[in-house]
């Protein structure tokens, strides 16, 4: 009885600190976002709130994985491609491995002698990967610790989406508001030469060139002048004649149609 009294706390202690990590976690990645403070945070979780003695974090970039955050390992592999190790079985099945036993496992790459059992989760969001979160023990994982792992990189994979979504509509915005000023700068140009000028300066700013040119058909010839130049590095010299075969833009008619 008193043998199974200390188990029972045993686990209830264990079961109170998973879900203290689980909650800091949570509030990591709802006050901070996926930041690379917040991911090294999640990471941190893991292996100080939660024990696991060896954590790796793996984001997806392109092709490969990369590593972004770990505890515990003296040496690790940093990028993984899909054709080798258990992250890259699942990097190719886009399905969660526990391994209870990694000598018996022929896609395990040896990283510490010491280690016994492995998880790896995948981060995903519409089946679409975006990383790879793994806890390795010298002793044995279970369900329970699957589990709580793809709990884990379930968050984080929502994280990482919404933290993409939002930066890809504060670009946008940013975006906008550079279109609203090359409007309100070009429409009220008091003349002609002004209208260049206030053109290729606002226009090299939305773009994010380092030197932009504006160029006129020159009256009479067939060869081009810039009327404007914008930049550190301006794509020509302001008064310069360019011979008809040097094409710096699309050429545009009078009434606004490429000839």
């Amino acid at each position: 009885a008193v043998r199974d009294h200390r188990a029972a706390v045993v686990a209830e202690r264990r079961l109170a600190r998973r879900i203290r990590g689980l909650e800091a976690i949570n509030r990591l990645l709802a006050t901070a976002g996926p930041t690379d403070q917040a991911l090294d945070g999640v990471v941190g979780e893991l292996a100080n709130s939660l024990g696991y003695p060896y954590v790796s974090m793996f984001l997806r970039h392109g092709d490969v994985l990369r590593m972004r955050a770990q505890r515990g390992y003296r040496q690790l592999v940093g990028t993984f491609d899909g054709r080798q190790g258990v992250i890259g079985r699942v990097m190719r099945t886009r399905e969660s491995a526990l391994v209870r036993d990694v000598r018996v496992d022929p896609d395990y790459v040896i990283v510490e002698p010491s280690i016994r059992s492995l998880i790896c989760a995948p981060m995903l969001v519409d089946q679409e990967l975006l990383g790879v979160l793994c806890v390795e023990s010298e002793h044995q994982l279970n369900r329970t610790d699957h589990d709580l792992l793809r709990s884990v990189a379930y968050r984080l994979g929502t994280a990482i989406a919404l933290g993409r979504d939002r930066q890809a509509l504060t670009e946008r915005v940013e975006l906008l508001e550079l279109l609203r000023r090359f409007t309100a700068s070009t429409a009220t140009a008091p003349d002609l030469q002004q209208l260049y000028e206030r053109t290729v300066a606002a226009a090299s700013e939305v773009v994010g060139v380092c030197g932009a040119a504006l160029v006129v058909s020159d009256e009479g010839s067939p060869a081009q002048r810039v009327r404007a130049a914008a930049g550190e590095r301006p794509a020509a010299a302001v008064g310069e004649l360019l011979p008809d075969t040097v094409l710096l833009a699309r050429p545009i008619s009078a009434d606004g149609a490429s000839p």
